[in-house]
């Protein structure tokens, strides 16, 4: 790859700059870690508009426990907002990646609110993780208060107390059709 971008051909920047992530990829895999960070800000130079290289970096601070530089990294990669489609697209910079890895962040530095809004994020993205909803869970078994809006079977089953409005929605809801624990309300036949 490192041949790839001294071409006088490799001029495509998306291109040159998912080279240079997987060069940084390379040397994360071999825990050089001065090295990868290099190239990930290389790539991120060489295509500011792409979010894959800010993430990328963020998941290296991650690993380096550097919560700081992960979240600033995290939140530069949420500027972005258009997905380009001219070369490749990571998953995880569009997914719920961002926001599971600043909620692990704002955890570890202790601030917690920002921590619980950034779970909330993560799982409304992708509510079928398990391992999203015990982050919430670990949230809430440190003290904290949830309140969560969820439609989401699973989510639901993990509370301590639901309340269920309805019976439909907009101007036909806006009831309490039933609370209680889980299985309280599963039991109440509205």
């Amino acid at each position: 790859l490192i041949h790839h971008l001294s071409m006088k051909k490799a001029t495509w920047k998306d291109e040159r700059c998912a080279s240079m992530r997987f060069i940084g990829r390379s040397y994360k895999f071999l825990k050089r870690y001065d090295e990868a960070k290099m190239w990930y800000e290389k790539a991120i130079k060489e295509a500011p508009y792409l979010r894959d290289a800010y993430v990328e970096l963020a998941l290296l601070y991650y690993e380096l426990h550097d919560y700081g530089n992960m979240i600033k990294y995290c939140h530069q990669a949420l500027r972005i907002k258009e997905k380009k489609d001219t070369y490749i697209n990571e998953v995880f910079s569009w997914d719920y990646t961002i926001y599971d890895l600043l909620s692990i962040g704002f955890f570890e530095i202790e601030d917690f609110e920002k921590a619980l809004f950034y779970s909330k994020m993560a799982v409304d993205m992708e509510p079928d993780n398990q391992r999203l909803i015990n982050s919430l869970l670990k949230m809430r078994d440190l003290g904290n208060t949830l309140i969560v809006v969820e439609h989401d079977t699973d989510t639901m089953l993990q509370a301590d107390y639901l309340v269920d409005i309805g019976p439909k929605a907009g101007v036909h809801g806006g009831e309490v059709i039933a609370q209680g624990t889980p299985a309280e309300v599963m039991k109440n036949p509205n």
